[in-house]
């Protein structure tokens, strides 16, 4: 007996798996087509930073300032110098003109009066001049005597292309002076209303940074514009308007920083 249930479950278990489905065959592998990796793009190269011309007059002047405080060093001139090469050796289209404070000073123990060309923003609106801050830094490092200092317009025509000439004191010096010097010899006046308001301005800025000799040769010079003023052709409320605000000006200059005479 125990035989036959022994085989009548065999057959049951056979007859079972014969039933069942045959197992489904393995996936064929798929072909992946191999994409080669692209280069790596170069890193983008850093633009050439084009200077503007008020750049090229501000830095030839830095640059001589530069060689003052320090005349065998060329190495004090250079970064000034190489934004004056970058200006040369853009493409040029164009005469530019470009309002300048022009300083007129001497160094001590010396007779050769200097003159720089500090340029500036027009329209001037405030009582600031960042570059002029720049340029009086480099001035307090030396030892001088200020003479003048007039507002003016200089013309910029496209520069000589300038290449190693700043590698030696001398050379140097003589690209600043021979760039330099003769565009402030032709330099020219502005409009005596203008010229008078900027002329106060700069005595507020030179007042506020305790520079009294300038200060008091600005406000001097604010006058003397304010008298070349057409009172037939300008307007007569804004000149006397802009005259008190001059007379206000140098009253508060004498109070804050009397001018005293050493002898």
């Amino acid at each position: 007996m125990p035989k036959r249930i022994a085989a009548a479950l065999l057959s049951f278990l056979l007859c079972a798996c014969a039933s069942e489905p045959p197992p489904p065959p393995p996936p064929k592998p798929k072909h992946v087509r191999h994409k080669p990796t692209p280069p790596a793009s170069a890193p983008a190269t850093e633009e050439a930073i084009e200077y503007s011309p008020d750049a090229y007059l501000l830095h030839l002047t830095l640059a001589e300032l530069a060689l003052e405080a320090n005349p065998a060093d060329v190495s004090a001139s250079a970064a000034d110098f190489d934004i004056v090469r970058s200006y040369t050796l853009q493409k040029q289209s164009e005469v530019s003109l470009q309002p300048v404070i022009l300083l007129e000073y001497a160094l001590k123990d010396q007779t050769d009066h200097k003159r720089i060309a500090i340029p500036f923003a027009m329209p001037h609106e405030t009582d600031d001049f960042p570059t002029l801050s720049e340029a009086m830094a480099r001035l307090d490092t030396l030892s001088y005597t200020m003479y003048d200092l007039r507002v003016a317009v200089v013309s910029l025509p496209a520069p000589l292309p300038l290449e190693d000439e700043g590698g030696n004191p001398s050379s140097a010096e003589a690209v600043i002076s021979s760039r330099l010097q003769p565009l402030i010899r032709k330099a020219t006046p502005l409009d005596p209303m203008v010229q008078a308001r900027i002329e106060l301005q700069l005595t507020r800025f030179f007042m506020r940074n305790k520079y009294k000799e300038p200060a008091y040769l600005a406000i001097e010079n604010a006058k003397q514009s304010l008298a070349l003023v057409d009172e037939t052709s300008g307007d007569p409320d804004a000149t006397r308007g802009l005259s008190k605000e001059i007379d206000a000006q140098e009253g508060l200059l004498y109070k804050t920083m009397p001018f005293t005479f050493t002898f």
